[in-house]
């Protein structure tokens, strides 16, 4: 807390007054342009890794970047903070992409990897939502054997939550009507790298320009 606290007095001394301008502005309304759904790893830092300043990301953050998915009938989850998230992001915010972002050494992967045995029940209950992660695992498909067994699974279970995400009938309407777009990415905590999923090859790769 010591660290946080005198973070916090550095910010007020030394750095507020170069963002203040921006922050102004921001007050007014926000404008993102993405729904970055990620997980809680204090590693994972997308506003530095995407280079965004305030107001770019509206972020969503929950352990192993999950999203529960609606029933056949468009019913909601029980949990509804995802969907609440989701449903302000479209519409209200209007925002025109939306990314699940796994990531590597994932310590909610390697949960589900070694079973729900080793989780607390609330963290098992959580976990229910990358099972179908574990099914595409099985099948197989992607080119990433050199990847460890979690490292894999994370970039299964970001396709897992994109698959959730189109139960939403707010993702559904949006999609149909061309407003939003949904990617999948994978960050290398390692080598700080974003591999993106390209759905003609099947397979999460690096970004090219």
């Amino acid at each position: 807390m010591d660290m946080l606290m005198q973070g916090l007095l550095d910010f007020q001394q030394r750095e507020k007054a170069n963002y203040q301008e921006q922050y102004g502005h921001l007050a007014a309304g926000q404008k993102p342009e993405a729904l970055f759904i990620t997980c809680s790893d204090s590693r994972v830092v997308p506003q530095t890794f995407t280079s965004s300043p305030p107001g770019r990301l509206f972020m969503l953050r929950n352990v192993g970047n999950l999203v529960p998915s609606c029933t056949a009938a468009g019913e909601l989850p029980a949990d509804t903070s995802v969907a609440a998230a989701v449903a302000f992001a479209l519409e209200v915010l209007h925002v025109p992409h939306i990314i699940v972002c796994g990531h590597s050494a994932c310590g909610a992967m390697q949960a589900v990897q070694q079973g729900s045995a080793t989780c607390s029940a609330s963290l098992a209950c959580w976990l229910q939502h990358s099972e179908p992660a574990r099914a595409l695992q099985a099948a197989g498909g992607l080119d990433n054997q050199d990847l460890s067994a979690p490292d894999q699974l994370a970039q299964y279970n970001v396709l897992a939550q994109l698959a959730h995400l189109k139960t939403y009938p707010a993702v559904q309407a949006a999609l149909a009507a061309g407003a939003v777009q949904l990617q999948g990415w994978w960050y290398d905590l390692a080598t700080a790298r974003v591999l993106i999923y390209a759905r003609t090859k099947n397979n999460f790769e690096s970004v090219a320009f």
